[in-house]
């Protein structure tokens, strides 16, 4: 195999690898090599500070006292009264009692209420307020048509008129106006009204459910057979009644009569 200049070029690249392998390691262990194109700034000295040594104060060998002779020591010594015991006794106590008022319980009087008088609702049921109006009736005069002429047995026709007048400020609903005969006969009749209504005809001695505005009226037609055998005259009468809740203030009868012909 032949060496070629590759193959020196490629000895020579893994060389300075590792030569540029071993100055980087070298720098990282130790920056202030001189391998460190950037070494760190030079740091001062390390300041020592002297440690604190104690020194203990000593009194000389031999201590002379100075200014007295030996010989007056023990004088001087004697002069000086030993301190004796004092007794002395601890004063007793006695204890003096006071006496002291117990406060007394004083009431103070409170704001009474006063109660105020209740209203009690009037529960009673009131009285029913009657209306009082006034209806007026009247008879046009009681005929015979035709007259009655003929023997006792024979039996003819009569008719009257009945006006009944509403009241002046009032609406009246619900009148009637009844009929009666001193003799037993029949009874046909027909209503019409003015400001009023009423039923149109009817038989029978009564007309009901009569409807009136203030100051109406209604008319009412009567007709009748006279029974056979009337000897003496007939009497017709008509009333009309208030409805219920009011009162009549005005005179409610109406009354007419005529004798038989024959």
């Amino acid at each position: 195999m032949k060496f070629s200049v590759w193959d020196a070029l490629s000895i020579l690249t893994l060389m300075g690898l590792c030569v540029v392998g071993i100055i980087v390691v070298t720098i990282f262990t130790n920056p202030a090599s001189g391998f460190n194109p950037f070494p760190p700034p030079t740091l001062p000295a390390s300041i020592v500070l002297p440690s604190e040594t104690p020194t203990p104060v000593y009194m000389p060998p031999t201590w002379t006292p100075v200014g007295a002779n030996p010989s007056d020591i023990g004088k001087l010594a004697s002069q000086t009264p030993l301190p004796t015991s004092t007794g002395f006794v601890l004063p007793s106590f006695t204890p003096t009692f006071t006496e002291t008022p117990t406060p007394t319980l004083t009431f103070t009087p409170t704001n009474t209420r006063t109660p105020t008088k209740t209203r009690v609702p009037d529960t009673s049921t009131p009285k029913p307020t009657v209306a009082l109006v006034c209806l007026g009736i009247s008879q046009s005069g009681l005929t015979d048509n035709p007259p009655v002429v003929g023997p006792p047995a024979a039996a003819g026709d009569y008719a009257v008129d009945i006006t009944v007048n509403g009241d002046s400020s009032h609406k009246v609903t619900g009148a009637s106006v009844t009929f009666s005969t001193s003799r037993k006969t029949t009874v046909h009749w027909t209503c019409s009204g003015s400001d009023a209504s009423c039923h149109s005809s009817g038989s029978g001695f009564s007309v009901s459910s009569i409807n009136m505005f203030a100051n109406g009226s209604v008319t009412i037609h009567v007709t009748g057979v006279i029974p056979k055998g009337t000897k003496s005259g007939i009497t017709f009468t008509s009333k009309v009644n208030a409805p219920s809740g009011t009162s009549n203030q005005c005179n409610p009868n109406a009354s007419d009569s005529f004798p038989t012909t024959w």
